[in-house]
């Protein structure tokens, strides 16, 4: 699968950074969500995301998810990676 973006976010889980790389929908939340929690973004599981991203701190590892999230009312299937880049970001593809 294409990656639709990467995004930077902080230990806190406020996205830093956010890049589209893909044609995204018009309207889809999650591309407009810099400086927002992602306890913030519409549809996505942030708890797990929340996990997962400690998770990453510790093992300093490229950790996988699934999952799915809501867009523009339609839900979709997702596949991400998480990897700390240092101690306070880390990197998510998805």
């Amino acid at each position: 699968p294409i990656s639709e973006a990467i995004a930077v976010v902080s230990r806190a889980g406020v996205i830093l950074e956010l890049k589209p790389t893909a044609d995204v929908p018009v309207g889809d939340e999650a591309h407009t969500g810099i400086g927002k929690s992602v306890h913030d973004v519409p549809g996505v599981p942030a708890e797990r995301i929340m996990t997962l991203l400690e998770r990453a701190f510790e093992t300093r590892q490229t950790l996988p998810m699934e999952y799915e999230v809501t867009v523009n009312g339609m839900v979709r299937s997702r596949a991400a990676a998480l990897r700390a880049i240092n101690d306070e970001e880390a990197v998510w593809v998805a």
